[in-house]
């Protein structure tokens, strides 16, 4: 009989969206006894044909024991037990403290945020050719930034969209998605 740990663990729910990462490295076997985690880093490095370059306060040491495991999984468990993370740009791949990392990732988003604050507001006339431009005008109001806008000319059918200029591209592709002829059934 399996003991009560065992059942209790086999009905609590997966949590969603979270898929195990596949790992697609050579495999390789490691045993190394508190070897510094740069050369750790080193030895993966080499496994992996790729370059690894290390943050300066990435220090310490590791203790490892891996038999046929994938390289990646392996700088993975490594990164994870260390509490550090990386960042990877093709072939090379950066490793610093996971704080740092999110530091980075917040520093970037609201850098983001900034220059979306500090763009221009452009205009662009978006003429309809089958639809009502105001059936259209809901739609595309999803895709527009907190600072744009969208109004329709009913004389003309024309949607005026006021917005950063990145978002001007989506708007006009779902318009132009949309706005098609309806077909026509002839019946003699």
């Amino acid at each position: 009989w399996p003991s009560e740990p065992d059942v209790a663990g086999a009905f609590l729910p997966t949590p969603p969206m979270q898929q195990a990462p596949r790992y697609t490295g050579r495999r390789i076997d490691v045993d190394l006894k508190d070897a510094d985690i740069h050369n750790v880093l080193r030895i993966l490095a080499d496994a992996g044909r790729v370059n690894v370059v290390a943050a300066d306060n990435v220090d310490g040491t590791v203790t490892i024991r891996l038999k046929n495991v994938p390289w990646d999984q392996a700088l993975d468990t490594i990164l994870q037990a260390k509490k550090l993370g990386m960042v990877r740009r093709g072939n090379i791949i950066r490793v610093a403290l996971m704080s740092d990392l999110n530091k980075e990732r917040e520093l970037a988003l609201e850098r983001r945020k900034s220059e979306l604050q500090l763009a221009p507001i452009e205009t662009r006339l978006i003429p309809i050719s089958y639809a009502n431009a105001g059936d259209l005008q809901q739609r595309a109001k999803e895709l527009l930034s907190p600072r744009g806008s969208i109004a329709v000319d009913e004389r003309t059918n024309v949607l005026i969209a006021r917005d950063v200029g990145g978002n001007h591209n989506q708007i006009e592709e779902l318009i132009r998605a949309l706005d098609t002829q309806t077909p026509q059934v002839l019946i003699e």
